[in-house]
């Protein structure tokens, strides 16, 4: 699981910096959100939800690149925990 994560990282790194460079704020946001998502152990990615930035507070195109890193999360059999 956790090569998968990295090679899942790697594989969006370049989306979160080109969002850097228009919203740091937004960047961090999904960063955080990919760290829910590639997160080990599910009581800890439960615990970690509570305190996330709103997903509300993003602008449309932060929206689009998050839907898009979760949407590739799939191929490396990720998921966020319900």
């Amino acid at each position: 699981m956790k090569e998968s994560a990295t090679r899942f990282r790697k594989s969006v790194a370049g989306k979160v910096a080109s969002l850097k460079r228009s919203s740091e704020s937004a960047a961090n946001t999904i960063e955080a959100w990919l760290d829910l998502l590639i997160a080990e152990e599910h009581s800890a990615a439960d615990a970690k939800l509570q305190e996330l930035p709103r997903v509300s507070e993003l602008s449309p195109n932060s929206l689009r690149t998050l839907a898009e890193i979760f949407a590739s999360a799939v191929d490396f059999n990720l998921s966020i925990p319900k």
